[in-house]
């Protein structure tokens, strides 16, 4: 029985063998090539979490992440439809206000707000009224602001009867 006693030796080390040098999984293959293809970027990686942690960043983009989480949820499809529904309006408005003539004019408005209100404005009555009313720049002004009103009156549909 010598010569077994050698088999029996080699039979009983076998099973450490394979215990101590099982092959990896299938998942720790994935994860170790993926730390030797990126090991780098991965320390990298890593330091960077590590400083957010220390100087409290991690926190607060954690806390930001859940505010937004809870906001989602807060959000029902009424509101949602409200946002929509705003969106498109301001996108009607801006469409508008991109025409050549629209925007001509507003910007003639916005120039002339600023000059009139620069603090060179004196009171003005009646026979100051009828005064100005001879200056040709006053005359273009009125032109302007009938043709406004006129049309302020077609948009707004309610066009009384003729007195």
């Amino acid at each position: 029985m010598s010569e077994q006693e050698p088999m029996d030796d080699a039979a009983e080390e076998q099973p450490e063998e394979t215990a101590e040098t099982e092959p990896e999984t299938d998942a720790e293959d994935a994860v170790a090539a993926v730390l030797d293809e990126h090991d780098e970027s991965l320390a990298e990686s890593l330091e960077t979490l590590a400083t957010m942690q220390e100087t409290g960043t991690l926190d607060d983009l954690a806390n930001f992440a859940q505010m937004v989480s809870l906001m989602q949820a807060a959000m029902d499809d009424e509101m949602v439809m409200t946002l929509a529904q705003t969106g498109s309006r301001l996108g009607e408005v801006a469409d508008t206000a991109a025409d050549e003539e629209v925007a001509r004019g507003l910007e003639n408005t916005l120039s002339a707000v600023g000059e009139a209100t620069d603090g060179g404005a004196e009171p003005v009555g009646m026979w100051g009224l009828m005064k100005a009313m001879r200056d040709p720049e006053v005359k273009a002004g009125m032109g302007v602001a009938i043709a406004l009103l006129r049309a302020l009156g077609r948009e707004a549909g309610e066009v009384p009867e003729e007195y």
